[in-house]
């Protein structure tokens, strides 16, 4: 049975339904534990899209793709690049509390992912300072605006952490920067799972942003570089103090 992405499935009477604002990942992640266990999600039936599973529970994307990403690090769902995400066989694996199997290996999984982002995202703030156009540089101080609103009302910023991130790529003027940038949006989103972004952190993020646009604005490279690297910094102080994070060794 394949699950049709353009089907209607809130009027329809889906087997999901709206999350509660609490722990919302873990949430969804129960519901999709029922469904399998139950059988009404069988092997081999294509999940809808995240964009729809978001309608549905009436969250963000973020929250569905921390549980889609449980889900398959425990080995119940397989993603196929280009495809969708399809139900592996529920008799194979078992299932484990709600993100535990997820929160085993994130320490070291968050820790790879930064020591990336310092190799490249410094550089491309540096590009930016020089090369960033004036409607660019309004369009940034326009996703800050937003993201400060988000932060004083405590919801979640992530779409606006990544796009202020895109769009410093963009204004970089390096088309192979850009390219990798793109292409590792799905792994870049890691960091910004919803479970990770405390009020502190955004907050910080908030600041962090605002000085990286300051060096920008004074076309300053080495200034903007410095403060990606000190955004990078805050970031990973951040992740690193949380205390559901198993301790293991870093790069």
């Amino acid at each position: 049975m394949v699950i049709d992405e353009e089907h209607d499935f809130a009027r329809s009477g889906a087997p999901f339904r709206p999350a509660v604002r609490r722990k919302l990942s873990e949430q969804i992640l129960g519901q999709f534990r029922e469904l399998l266990e139950s059988g009404r999600l069988g092997s081999g039936d294509r999940l809808p899209p995240e964009r729809e599973l978001a309608r549905i529970f009436g969250v963000s994307r973020n929250s569905v793709r921390e549980a889609i990403r449980a889900l398959e690090d425990q080995g119940w769902v397989v993603s196929r690049r280009g495809d969708g995400t399809y139900v592996s066989d529920p008799g194979s694996v078992t299932f484990e509390p709600p993100l535990a199997g997820a929160v085993r290996s994130r320490r070291k999984r968050l820790a790879d992912i930064l020591a990336f982002r310092r190799a490249l995202e410094p550089e491309v703030a540096a590009l930016a300072a020089r090369n960033a156009t004036e409607s660019e540089l309004r369009r940034l101080a326009a996703v800050l605006a937003e993201q400060a609103e988000s932060v004083e009302h405590g919801r979640d910023d992530a779409d606006l952490d990544a796009e202020f991130h895109r769009l410093l790529a963009r204004a970089g003027r390096n088309g192979v920067f850009l390219s990798v940038f793109t292409a590792v949006q799905d792994v870049l989103a890691e960091c910004r799972a919803e479970s990770l972004r405390g009020p502190s952190r955004r907050a910080v993020s908030l600041v962090s942003h605002r000085r990286i646009l300051k060096a920008l604005e004074g076309r300053n490279p080495e200034e903007a570089r410095t403060a990606m690297r000190e955004h990078l910094d805050a970031v990973e102080e951040n992740l690193f103090s949380l205390p559901d994070l198993p301790d293991v060794d870093q790069p």
